[in-house]
């Protein structure tokens, strides 16, 4: 029995070796190296770089789109909720981006090419957005009580079209600025799943019981990235150009300078202070996907998944008159709008600072779920 056992393995077909390769990257771990230092010089940028992400990647959340969109170029509510339901379009196909990571190395490297690509395509967007010219509020502004307190300013309504632009005009402003940030997004999902990739890279080379100490600290990196934007719109456009009640404030043109600043910023962070080992061999884009189809059809997948989407129906349920009864019944100003989504990129922080290295068995997706509970 043993030597027919025997006869039938050695002519038993040896299989595609792109596909082992492909089970390779998304299963088997990298050699193991406890020693490697992740604050030195070759690696810190990798930290750098997900603080850098964060800035970024919340420009369409809150305060810039609610100022912009709702408040100086005075567009609907349906407009709105188009506006954020194509802006999640990009992390939606997160999977795709990352499939063409693993299948289509540059210049043998799988992550740092992406991610300077993303950076780059950032620049430009940011940059058409300064320098290209900016239509005038929608509203007038009256000091109708003589003073010089912000809080006595009036904002009405312009109807008369030779102090403003016509309705055509002020559409398409509305849409060039939404393909704009459609165009961030794309960007930022794009050098953020390169950072993941090599993020997964890193924290493969740890032991077993220091895994996710890196994940945390990146992720805990990235919220901070996130808090400062958020802080940013708060307070930068609550002025009274954005129907807030202060004296002085930023411009979009200043918003997207700071984002031009940081895209800038992080190219050499990621050329001079991260490191990545380059490959020789890489799986079909083609052979990924099969895999990625494989994982779907397993029940643990398909729970994970059923999860994520109810979770996100549920946080995202929404009509386009809830923008309009921000605006017009609460008068919501953009600093009282992100303050609440600060409180909780705080309590990420504090999640995975604090719990990321000893709750449960999982701490990154332990963490995540208790922030889940708490945010919501």
């Amino acid at each position: 029995m043993m030597q027919e056992n025997a006869r039938l393995l050695e002519n038993e077909p040896k299989g595609d070796t792109e596909n082992e390769e492909t089970i390779s990257i998304m299963e088997k771990s990298e050699d193991i190296d406890s020693n490697v230092d992740y604050f030195s010089f070759q690696n810190f940028g990798l930290f750098i770089h997900a603080v850098l992400v964060g800035l970024v990647s919340n420009d369409y959340s809150g305060g810039i789109q609610y100022a912009l969109f709702l408040i100086y170029l005075d567009q609907t509510g349906k407009f709105n909720s188009v506006a954020s339901a194509l802006l999640y379009i990009p992390g939606s196909i997160k999977v795709l981006f990352a499939a063409v990571n693993d299948s289509m190395p540059i210049l043998g490297y799988r992550r740092k090419p992406y991610m300077i690509l993303g950076w780059i395509g950032n620049f430009i967007v940011c940059a058409i957005v300064v320098l290209a010219p900016f239509p005038k509020s929608r509203y007038v502004i009256e000091n109708r009580n003589a003073t010089n307190n912000c809080s006595y300013l009036y904002h009405s309504k312009i109807n008369s079209p030779e102090h403003r632009g016509t309705e055509l005009e002020y559409t398409l402003y509305s849409f060039l600025y939404l393909a704009a940030m459609l165009s961030m997004t794309t960007f930022t999902t794009i050098t953020g799943t390169a950072m993941d990739g090599l993020m997964v890279q890193y924290a493969r080379k740890e032991n077993e019981s220091q895994r996710g100490k890196i994940q945390s600290f990146v992720y805990a990196m990235r919220t901070i990235g996130s808090t400062t934007n958020l802080l940013v719109t708060a307070i930068g456009f609550n002025w009274y150009v954005y129907a807030g009640p202060w004296c002085y404030g930023i411009t979009v043109q200043t918003f997207y300078m700071i984002n031009a600043i940081a895209s800038i910023i992080a190219i050499p962070i990621v050329i001079f202070m991260t490191s990545e080992d380059p490959v020789k061999t890489s799986p079909k884009f083609t052979n990924i996907v099969d895999k990625i189809w494989f994982a779907l059809q397993s029940k643990a997948m398909q729970r994970i998944l059923l999860f994520s989407f109810l979770m996100n129906t549920a946080q995202s349920l929404a009509s386009p008159a809830d923008s309009m009864i921000m605006k017009y019944w609460a008068q919501t100003d953009n600093f009282t709008l992100n303050m609440s989504n600060v409180l909780g990129q705080i309590l990420m922080f504090v999640g995975t600072s604090i719990f990321g290295s000893s709750l449960f068995v999982n701490p990154y997706d332990s963490t995540l779920l208790l922030f889940q509970l708490v945010n919501n």
